[in-house]
């Protein structure tokens, strides 16, 4: 199988229509786990809140499930437990973990974004299912040489930045995008998921 450079993590190495929902449960699985190790590392999380966020997160994988968006689900647990909200928990992750990956991918957080994934769908709509599991937008682009992917999670990001390349290189007669990825914040990602994944 292969893999994101900078998380390691395994991606199928088939489109949507040839990926199995366990394939595609193992990846959120272990993209999650990375995401843990990260996130104990910088010292937000203890090993044995990460163990049990993992379990309890792996529970909730399903094919019906509306979004498995892990640091959403993690942002949520963790409210639950202080006094802070979900979006407050969101920008505490989304710093510790930019720390950890060295600012990578880069944080939108300015001017207005646009949900760009009608017309690249239209071209590759075995990708869009990807986009979806991983909830990753495809943002307003004039043309397909250049792809901007946005996330409240930057390892989906990277990992579907990564997947979506490896997939489009198989056409010969595709032109591989140059893909910028970038992190943004909780209304932001509201604005683009409800028009992205609507479609």
């Amino acid at each position: 199988m292969p893999s994101e450079r900078i998380t390691n993590v395994s991606f199928p190495a088939t489109g949507a229509a040839d990926t199995s929902y366990k394939e595609i449960a193992e990846l959120l699985h272990h993209s999650a786990a990375h995401c843990l190790r990260l996130l104990v590392k910088s010292g937000l999380l203890s090993s044995n809140d990460a163990e049990s966020c993992l379990e309890e997160y792996t529970q909730t994988l399903s094919p019906d499930s509306p979004s498995s968006e892990f640091i959403a689900f993690l942002a949520t647990r963790l409210a639950h437990e202080s006094s802070d909200t979900m979006e407050q928990e969101i920008g505490r992750i989304q710093k510790c973990l930019r720390e950890q990956l060295g600012s990578v991918p880069h944080y939108w957080n300015f001017g207005h974004l646009r949900n760009g994934g009608a017309a690249f769908f239209n071209n590759h709509p075995d990708l869009q299912p990807i986009c979806n599991w991983l909830d990753v937008s495809v943002l307003a682009n004039s043309d397909f040489s250049v792809l901007q992917l946005a996330s409240i999670n930057p390892l989906s990001v990277l990992i579907a930045s990564a997947w979506l390349k490896h997939l489009i290189s198989k056409d010969p007669a595709n032109e591989v995008p140059f893909i910028f990825t970038f992190m943004v914040d909780v209304p932001t990602w509201n604005s683009l998921s409800s028009h992205h994944f609507k479609s």
